[in-house]
């Protein structure tokens, strides 16, 4: 079993994954526009915004790993906004959250530090 740190923003998500050899880190980036109304999907609906697009990639990137408590992480609105479109469209996945936090943008070394002392806090995993 592993645990995987989500760091996400409007415009990219980094995955890591701890597992008892180390990190593996993966990076999903948003494509298309970035203005405030259309990832919102206020002109369209979730599922065809550009938000939407964004989280149904990441999605697909998340079904690949099996087996982990997740902890989603980053600043503003957009991870908030990515758990819900989860519960709706992949409520299968609410069993691996253990946490969805506020965290700025930090290095990946740092993120990977951060996700390590949550998961240690919440005796997820004792040997990550």
């Amino acid at each position: 079993m592993s645990a995987m740190i989500i760091w996400m923003d409007s415009t990219e998500a980094k995955i890591f994954q701890l597992k008892p050899g180390g990190v593996e880190a993966h990076r999903v980036t948003a494509h298309g526009k970035s203005h405030h109304t259309e990832t919102l999907g206020r002109n369209h609906s979730i599922e065809q915004s550009d938000e939407g697009k964004f989280f149904s990639e990441l999605c697909k990137e998340l079904k690949t790993v099996k087996e982990t408590e997740w902890l989603i992480a980053g600043p503003g609105m957009g991870r908030k906004h990515f758990a819900t479109y989860m519960e709706k469209h992949h409520p299968e996945f609410s069993k691996f959250v253990k946490g969805n936090e506020a965290m700025e943008k930090l290095t990946d070394n740092q993120i990977v530090a951060e996700g390590r002392k949550f998961f240690k806090h919440e005796h997820v995993f004792e040997n990550i």
